[in-house]
This record gives structure tokens, C-alpha cells and sequence, in this order.
């Protein structure tokens, strides 16, 4: 008989969302990730009005058979949320994009969120407004409990927005918005760093999440419950949040980073 409660594997607060997360959550490779893996959110408002900016010449990566620069009128980091959203509408037909995108300080939230995941760390403290709908589901098998097979249901639709990304595009405007990327970055406290770095980290940590097919079980802890297999308990935090995804979700999001990150490393 299977039972409803608020906590899961590795974490006391159980609806945290996963990365990306990450979403992991949108635009950018692992806001993808992170925003758009994880994210739930209102409907997307009225784009902002945006203040006359400075051009900045961005080498972008190239679109089929289209290479070559391409100049984007960049705003200040802390004014570009209008513009995120507007550039991000082209990316895919899915119209939850837009809600994942539907907050504020988008950039900032991603980078920071890009840098815990890479670290093996969750990014709920700084996707407070993302979470999966409905409630995790324990289930009772043979007398074991064992994480709910419907639960990961609960993740369909964020990882078909994920991997009804374009790529092509998804790499272009990634390129068009390192500027600001790398500014987000640098204010985080990593003055000689480069924010690609800490994206294919990010996006290696994902990648390198096991899939479980099968029965997982769990048993309870003092405070939460925790993975029963000591191997899977052993894993990084935020690769423990991707496994309740399930492993239908957790491969076709891995299929899609493994794409992206192929068609990053061909256009830098």
C-alpha cells in the first residue's frame, strides 16, 4: 500500500527541485537545466521595457549553415531579464518555456545555480519559486519501500520542455549572453574564472548520474529517508534529486545535455 509524505532520499524539505534543476531550468544550457528541468511557475508577463544599451560585439556560434558574428544590443546585467525571455521564445514551440522563464534576475539565478551543481550541491536556495507538481510518493513492495514509479511522472512535462530545446539556437544565444554570463560570475567571487568551465562541469555532473533502472529503495532515516543501496546514498546531492526523475527522464535529458555540450565544445 503506498503512502504520501514530505520527505525524500538525501534532504528533509522533499518538493525542492531537482537540476536542473535545471533547471535545469530556459536559455541556457543548464537554465535549461536548472530552470527548465525543474522549474514550475506563473505564466510569462508582459516583456519589460528595456533602456537604451551599449552594442557589444558578441562572437555567437554558428546556425547550420549561417556561421559568423552576430551583434546583439546587450542591457546591463541587472536590466536583461526582459530580454532573456524575449531571445529564449525562439529556442522551442513548447509553450512552457516561457513559463520557466516567468522570474526575475534569470542570469543570476542561473549562474549561481550552474556553480552548485557543478559542485555536486543543490540549487534550491536559489530556485525557491520551482517545484514539480503534486507530492512524492513512497510505495511498499514485498515489505521494502521503494521510491514510487508514479512520482516520476510528476517530471514529464519539464523534461519534454528540456529536450524540445534547439539546439543550434540553445549554443547561439548562450555565446550572445556570455557577457553577461561571465559579469553574473565574476560578482559571485571568481575573479580569474571562466563561466564555461563551470558549465561543462555542471553539465558533466548530470551526465554522470546513474540510470536506475528497476526498484529503488529507500529506507527511513532520523530526519528524512535515505537511498537503501549505500552506492546510490554515496551519490552528490543534486544527482540523488535528478534519480527521482526517473530513469525514462533522467536518459532523455541526458541525451540532451550530451548533444549540447558536442555542439558547445564545435562552436566555441
Amino acid at each position: 500500500m503506498g503512502y504520501t509524505t514530505n520527505r525524500e532520499p538525501g534532504e528533509i524539505n522533499v518538493d525542492r527541485p531537482v537540476v536542473i534543476s535545471l533547471a535545469l531550468a530556459g536559455v541556457l544550457i543548464i537554465c535549461i537545466i536548472v530552470y527548465v528541468v525543474f522549474f514550475r511557475g506563473p505564466a510569462e508577463p508582459e516583456p519589460e521595457p528595456l533602456p537604451e544599451p551599449e552594442l557589444v560585439e558578441v562572437e555567437a556560434a554558428p546556425i547550420e549553415a549561417e556561421p559568423g558574428p552576430v551583434s546583439i544590443n546587450l542591457p546591463p546585467l541587472d536590466e536583461s531579464d526582459g530580454l532573456v525571455r524575449l531571445m529564449a521564445q525562439e529556442l522551442s514551440a513548447n509553450p512552457r518555456l516561457a513559463a520557466t522563464l516567468a522570474t526575475d534576475e534569470v542570469i543570476r539565478k542561473f549562474v549561481a545555480a550552474v556553480v552548485n551543481i557543478g559542485a555536486g550541491e543543490t540549487p534550491a536556495a536559489h530556485l525557491g519559486v520551482l517545484a514539480p507538481e503534486g507530492e512524492f510518493h513512497a510505495s511498499t513492495k514485498d515489505g521494502q519501500l521503494i521510491l514510487d514509479p508514479a512520482s516520476y511522472r510528476r517530471y514529464d512535462v519539464l523534461a519534454d520542455t528540456f529536450t524540445s530545446l534547439n539546439t543550434a539556437g540553445t549554443v547561439q544565444l548562450y555565446y550572445q549572453l556570455k557577457p553577461l554570463l561571465d559579469v553574473a560570475y565574476l560578482d559571485l567571487g571568481y575573479p580569474e574564472g571562466d563561466f564555461h568551465d563551470a558549465l561543462l562541469a555542471a553539465i558533466d555532473e548530470l551526465v554522470a548520474t546513474p540510470v536506475i533502472d528497476g526498484d529503488i529503495e529507500v529506507e527511513s532515516g532520523v530526519l528524512s529517508y535515505r537511498y537503501r543501496d549505500p552506492d546510490v546514498e554515496s551519490l552528490s546531492e543534486v544527482d540523488k534529486h535528478l534519480l527521482r526523475m526517473g530513469p525514462e527522464n533522467v536518459g532523455a535529458i541526458q541525451a540532451k545535455l550530451q548533444e549540447l555540450r558536442v555542439a558547445l565544445a564545435v562552436s566555441r
